[in-house]
């Protein structure tokens, strides 16, 4: 899965799905830009049905998702995630530890 700056979609639409699946590259890429409080769990019941084995995503979107479960007493119910890759963005300790739990992955912080 793959949530960064990219545009997935036209910014001016206004209804989901806000994410395109790349059968080439087997990949869901998912539109930051659109992500809101009303539509994050739309965008978290798609991740989960797609499944990924890893994901690379901003720290921020990734605090958005992990602040909103744990707040819900949810935890993520994919099966086949291993870890993300986040960049482009500070990540704190604090927020990491979000993530991994919310997750039940390891997070790579990646600065290059």
């Amino acid at each position: 899965v793959w949530i960064r700056g990219d545009r997935v979609v036209p910014v001016e639409q206004r209804k989901g799905p806000f994410w395109r699946h790349s059968r080439p590259d087997h990949m869901l890429m998912m539109s930051p830009y659109h992500l809101s409080d009303a539509n994050l769990l739309d965008y978290l019941s798609a991740i989960e049905a797609f499944d990924p084995v890893f994901g690379l995503a901003l720290p921020s979107v990734l605090v958005l998702f992990a602040k909103r479960m744990l707040d819900e007493g949810r935890l993520y119910r994919g099966r086949s995630l291993r870890g993300f890759v986040t960049s482009s963005e500070t990540l704190p300790a604090t927020d990491r530890r979000l993530i991994e739990k919310a997750f039940s992955c390891k997070v790579f912080d990646w600065y290059g």
